[in-house]
Protein backbone atom coordinates (compact mmCIF):
# COMPACT_ATOMS: atom_id res chain seq x y z
CA UNK A 1 0.00 0.00 0.00
CA UNK A 2 1.25 3.66 -1.17
CA UNK A 3 0.19 6.34 1.25
CA UNK A 4 1.27 9.66 0.57
CA UNK A 5 1.13 12.93 2.73
CA UNK A 6 -2.32 14.78 2.77
CA UNK A 7 -0.86 18.28 1.78
CA UNK A 8 0.46 16.64 -1.41
CA UNK A 9 -2.54 15.66 -2.50
CA UNK A 10 -4.14 18.70 -1.96
CA UNK A 11 -1.41 20.36 -4.00
CA UNK A 12 -1.73 18.14 -6.74
CA UNK A 13 -5.88 18.01 -6.72
CA UNK A 14 -5.68 22.43 -6.44
CA UNK A 15 -2.70 22.55 -9.05
CA UNK A 16 -1.46 25.37 -6.92
CA UNK A 17 1.75 24.37 -7.45
CA UNK A 18 4.19 22.82 -10.48
CA UNK A 19 7.31 21.25 -9.77
CA UNK A 20 10.49 21.19 -11.81
CA UNK A 21 13.59 19.30 -11.13
CA UNK A 22 16.43 21.70 -12.34
CA UNK A 23 19.67 20.03 -11.97
CA UNK A 24 19.16 18.36 -8.42
CA UNK A 25 17.24 20.97 -6.95
CA UNK A 26 13.99 21.58 -7.05
CA UNK A 27 12.30 24.27 -8.16
CA UNK A 28 8.29 25.60 -7.55
CA UNK A 29 6.79 28.23 -9.29
CA UNK A 30 2.79 28.70 -9.38
CA UNK A 31 0.95 27.54 -11.73
CA UNK A 32 -0.74 29.54 -14.27
CA UNK A 33 -3.97 31.20 -13.36
CA UNK A 34 -6.80 28.77 -15.75
CA UNK A 35 -8.26 31.13 -18.43
CA UNK A 36 -11.12 28.66 -18.00
CA UNK A 37 -13.55 30.83 -15.17
CA UNK A 38 -17.43 31.07 -15.20
CA UNK A 39 -18.40 34.21 -14.98
CA UNK A 40 -21.66 34.75 -12.58
CA UNK A 41 -24.85 36.75 -13.12
CA UNK A 42 -25.42 39.61 -11.54
CA UNK A 43 -27.46 39.26 -7.76
CA UNK A 44 -29.20 42.61 -6.66
CA UNK A 45 -31.43 41.88 -3.64
CA UNK A 46 -34.64 44.54 -3.49
CA UNK A 47 -34.25 46.82 -0.33
CA UNK A 48 -37.75 48.44 -0.81
CA UNK A 49 -41.02 46.27 -0.46
CA UNK A 50 -44.42 48.01 -1.50
CA UNK A 51 -47.66 45.58 -0.66
CA UNK A 52 -51.21 46.48 -1.27
CA UNK A 53 -53.69 44.90 0.97
CA UNK A 54 -57.31 46.09 1.44
CA UNK A 55 -57.00 49.44 0.62
CA UNK A 56 -53.68 50.14 2.63
CA UNK A 57 -50.52 51.14 0.58
CA UNK A 58 -47.33 49.89 2.77
CA UNK A 59 -44.00 50.70 1.35
CA UNK A 60 -40.74 49.77 3.32
CA UNK A 61 -37.31 50.10 2.61
CA UNK A 62 -33.99 48.34 4.50
CA UNK A 63 -31.61 50.16 3.23
CA UNK A 64 -30.93 53.88 2.08
CA UNK A 65 -33.39 54.70 -0.51
CA UNK A 66 -35.39 57.73 -2.05
CA UNK A 67 -39.24 56.39 -2.11
CA UNK A 68 -41.83 58.52 -4.07
CA UNK A 69 -45.59 57.78 -4.23
CA UNK A 70 -47.54 60.02 -6.66
CA UNK A 71 -50.54 59.63 -8.92
CA UNK A 72 -50.43 59.43 -13.07
CA UNK A 73 -52.39 61.01 -15.64
CA UNK A 74 -55.06 58.04 -14.94
CA UNK A 75 -55.02 58.94 -11.23
CA UNK A 76 -53.66 55.71 -10.79
CA UNK A 77 -50.80 55.64 -7.54
CA UNK A 78 -47.01 55.31 -8.78
CA UNK A 79 -44.00 54.53 -6.10
CA UNK A 80 -41.37 55.08 -7.41
CA UNK A 81 -37.75 53.77 -5.82
CA UNK A 82 -34.75 55.56 -6.61
CA UNK A 83 -36.64 56.98 -9.07
CA UNK A 84 -37.58 54.29 -11.24
CA UNK A 85 -41.14 53.06 -10.69
CA UNK A 86 -41.97 50.11 -8.42
CA UNK A 87 -43.61 48.11 -11.15
CA UNK A 88 -44.75 45.22 -7.97
CA UNK A 89 -47.49 47.87 -7.10
CA UNK A 90 -50.66 46.58 -9.04
CA UNK A 91 -52.67 49.35 -10.94
CA UNK A 92 -54.70 50.97 -8.07
CA UNK A 93 -56.63 53.78 -8.04
CA UNK A 94 -55.86 56.57 -6.08
CA UNK A 95 -59.21 57.08 -4.93
CA UNK A 96 -59.28 53.76 -3.34
CA UNK A 97 -56.35 54.30 -1.17
CA UNK A 98 -57.67 54.62 2.41
CA UNK A 99 -54.01 54.54 3.85
CA UNK A 100 -50.58 54.78 3.45
CA UNK A 101 -47.79 53.76 5.40
CA UNK A 102 -44.31 54.35 4.41
CA UNK A 103 -41.14 53.24 6.65
CA UNK A 104 -37.82 53.89 5.62
CA UNK A 105 -34.87 51.83 6.27
CA UNK A 106 -31.39 52.07 8.51
CA UNK A 107 -29.57 54.08 6.46
CA UNK A 108 -30.47 57.82 5.14
CA UNK A 109 -33.64 57.70 3.28
CA UNK A 110 -35.46 60.37 1.09
CA UNK A 111 -39.05 59.84 1.20
CA UNK A 112 -41.10 62.27 -0.72
CA UNK A 113 -44.68 62.14 -0.83
CA UNK A 114 -45.67 65.96 -1.36
CA UNK A 115 -47.36 64.57 -5.10
CA UNK A 116 -49.85 63.04 -2.88
CA UNK A 117 -52.99 65.07 -2.79
CA UNK A 118 -57.35 65.11 -1.90
CA UNK A 119 -57.65 65.80 -6.10
CA UNK A 120 -56.16 62.16 -7.10
CA UNK A 121 -56.32 60.43 -3.75
CA UNK A 122 -59.85 61.54 -2.51
CA UNK A 123 -61.03 58.22 -0.40
CA UNK A 124 -63.27 59.75 2.44
CA UNK A 125 -64.06 56.97 5.71
CA UNK A 126 -68.13 56.84 4.84
CA UNK A 127 -68.46 56.15 8.32
CA UNK A 128 -66.34 59.17 10.12
CA UNK A 129 -66.19 61.57 7.32
CA UNK A 130 -62.13 61.22 7.71
CA UNK A 131 -59.79 61.28 5.15
CA UNK A 132 -57.49 59.16 3.91
CA UNK A 133 -54.08 58.59 7.05
CA UNK A 134 -50.84 58.77 5.96
CA UNK A 135 -47.84 57.40 8.79
CA UNK A 136 -44.10 58.24 7.52
CA UNK A 137 -41.44 56.74 9.50
CA UNK A 138 -37.94 57.59 8.87
CA UNK A 139 -36.35 55.50 11.40
CA UNK A 140 -32.25 55.53 11.57
CA UNK A 141 -30.15 57.90 9.35
CA UNK A 142 -30.37 61.48 8.12
CA UNK A 143 -33.52 61.06 6.61
CA UNK A 144 -34.95 63.81 4.20
CA UNK A 145 -38.54 63.72 4.58
CA UNK A 146 -41.74 65.40 2.51
CA UNK A 147 -45.24 64.67 3.90
CA UNK A 148 -48.25 65.37 2.02
CA UNK A 149 -50.74 68.56 2.18
CA UNK A 150 -53.68 68.33 3.98
CA UNK A 151 -54.03 64.77 5.01
CA UNK A 152 -52.26 65.60 8.72
CA UNK A 153 -49.29 62.94 8.19
CA UNK A 154 -48.28 61.37 11.17
CA UNK A 155 -44.20 61.38 10.52
CA UNK A 156 -41.54 60.35 13.09
CA UNK A 157 -37.97 59.67 12.16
Amino acid sequence: MHLTSWLDSVRVRLGSLKTRHHSRQLVRRPAPVSALSERLEDRTMLSVTSLWLDGELSVRSDSGDSIAIEADSNLEVVVRVNGIEDTSVPQIAASDVRSIIVEGGDLANRIDLRAVDSTAFSYVDPVTGDPMSVSIEGHNGDDTIFGTAGFGDTISG
